[in-house]
């Protein structure tokens, strides 16, 4: 299985060292989602993925399986604050059902 990051350069940077290939910018987020459809795993950094929240969402509207599985990660100045946890949206979408409760 591939795995492939769209982040800033200092999270690209992190992962190639980690032996990930494919590494993106935000730039054309649509164009570069389409062309990982054969990636199992793409990372992406919150900061990239709240500014194009409206391409990502069209996109996992749209992909034809559960491939590639998005999965936002913190940029190198910490985490940001999450409207859904992004793993528990996961698994809503793939099994149909809230297994996580939240903390209130």
């Amino acid at each position: 299985m591939e795995i492939a990051i769209i982040g800033s350069d200092i999270a690209a940077r992190g992962f190639r060292l980690g032996g990930v290939e494919k590494v993106y910018g935000d730039e054309k987020l649509g164009d570069t989602l389409e062309a990982l459809e054969d990636v199992g795993i793409v990372f992406i950094t919150e900061e990239i993925a709240e500014k194009n929240r409206e391409t990502i969402d069209e996109f996992e509207k749209t992909k034809r399986g559960i491939t590639p599985i998005l999965i936002e990660i913190p940029d190198y100045l910490g985490p940001m604050e999450q409207r859904e946890d992004s793993i528990s949206k996961l698994i809503k979408r793939a099994i149909g059902v809230e297994i996580i409760q939240k903390e209130e």
